[in-house]
């Protein structure tokens, strides 16, 4: 008994010692946020440590920086094609594609690990992207965000070719972008999840979402987001951080003006998944709150996210499917295709959770700017706006017929 005893002791010991190797750097330092080196060490490490996880890159960049991307899966699963066939959900979670918004970086670090060494649904299959724009990440600094509540240094937004990859995911100009597009095309996942923090006015809410609800979605696959995103209000709310919808005023920085959703376009990612027939996430975590605050919130939907798939992957598999076969049908080509989108004045008011705020005249320009008060939280009816209608749509072509000096058109629909 005493033999047992002291191997189970021995055993603890090892496990403590090994999680603690694994701690993440933001947990050791909740105010910083890992470079690059650092990062793809420390999943090294954890690929080393786990048959679960693996570490590969899907591409370079122009300063020649590989593109990482960590695949967790409970069999151990690598390879796209058997991953598919073992009828697992992928999921794919990126971070860093402006690279100063780091929160999905240090969030999905404990998530991966967590699903390592706790273990996570058998029946998916997680791919992480810690950081896409690796080179406007290695331009790191203090007042790369200059109004962000932390970390203490963090990247940039562009690239090193000064492109945004966040508005590049149908012209794909970036490298980084082309290879994302290969990466996307083999493992075709089946929810994508992008992690961003925002910019501008002050309110309660940690966190925040966008998701295509408007009509640039597959019908079915519309509604079953709809069920989705009633399941993470839920959740979340029990978590104590109440969601919103991206928070973009209809009268610039105007609370009080009502919200206004529109339809992304497949310039943005989650718009972008969206022609695609797949689901897409835009999380949105708040700038001006604490940093350990903004990672744990993403985490905490992350959480909710991964338990909402696992039991209701099967359904959202089969809706995409569906829709995929639905998308090379006559019937999809016998229908005007949407091609723009414009706001409508059709509301429904929300309690919003802002800051008390004033409108003060500029002495400089003579306009108005807003100034909050974050020591006086302050709830208030305001109305949204999230009923955009089609503004333009046109016939789908049977085919396109492209000029021999336009070449690069044809490489670019390839990818």
């Amino acid at each position: 008994m005493r033999t047992l005893l002291s191997l189970m002791l021995v055993a603890a010991c090892g496990h403590l010692a090994a999680a603690a190797e694994l701690t993440t750097p933001w947990e050791r330092d909740s105010a910083t946020t890992p470079r690059y080196a650092e990062t793809v060490a420390w999943c090294r490490q954890l690929a080393d440590a786990h048959p679960t996880v693996a570490l590969t890159t899907f591409g370079r960049s122009p300063e020649e920086r590989d593109l990482p991307l960590v695949i967790w899966d409970a069999d151990g699963l690598r390879d796209p094609a058997a991953v598919h066939a073992a009828g697992r959900t992928v999921v794919l979670i990126q971070a860093c594609i402006h690279a100063g918004e780091s929160c999905g970086k240090d969030a999905g670090m404990t998530l991966v690990r967590d699903l390592a060494e706790l273990g996570g649904p058998a029946d998916l299959c997680v791919l992480f992207i810690p950081i896409f724009n690796v080179d406007g990440h290695e331009r790191f600094g203090p007042y790369n965000r200059v109004n962000q509540n932390g970390p203490r240094e963090m990247g940039w937004r562009v690239t090193a070719q000064n492109l945004n990859l966040n508005r590049d995911f149908l012209k794909a100009d970036a490298p980084e972008m082309r290879a994302w597009l290969a990466l996307w095309n083999a493992w075709s996942p089946h929810f994508l999840v992008d992690i961003h923090s925002t910019d501008g006015a002050d309110y309660q809410y940690a966190i925040s979402y966008g998701l295509e609800l408007h009509g640039n979605l597959d019908a079915g696959l519309t509604g079953w987001l709809t069920g989705y995103l009633g399941a993470m209000e839920a959740a979340m709310a029990a978590d104590g951080l109440p969601l919103v919808p991206y928070v973009s005023f209809r009268r610039w920085h105007d609370p009080r003006s009502g919200l206004e959703s529109w339809v992304a376009g497949p310039r943005f990612s989650q718009g972008y998944a969206a022609v695609r027939n797949r689901p897409g996430l835009l999380i949105e975590t708040h700038m001006l709150k604490p940093y350990p605050v903004r990672v744990a919130a993403t985490r905490a939907l992350l959480d909710h996210t991964l338990a909402y798939l696992a039991a209701g992957g099967p359904e959202l598999q089969a809706l995409a499917a569906a829709a995929d076969r639905h998308a090379t049908s006559s019937e999809f080509r016998a229908a005007p295709l949407p091609l723009r989108w414009a706001a409508t004045d059709v509301s429904h008011p929300i309690p919003f959770l802002g800051m008390a705020y004033e409108a003060v005249a500029s002495e400089l320009s003579g306009g108005e700017w807003f100034r909050y008060h974050p020591d006086r939280p302050d709830t208030f009816l305001i109305d949204v706006f999230d009923e955009p209608a089609v503004a333009a749509a046109a016939d789908v072509p049977e085919a396109y017929l492209v000029p021999p000096a336009w070449t690069e058109v044809v490489e670019r629909l390839g990818l």
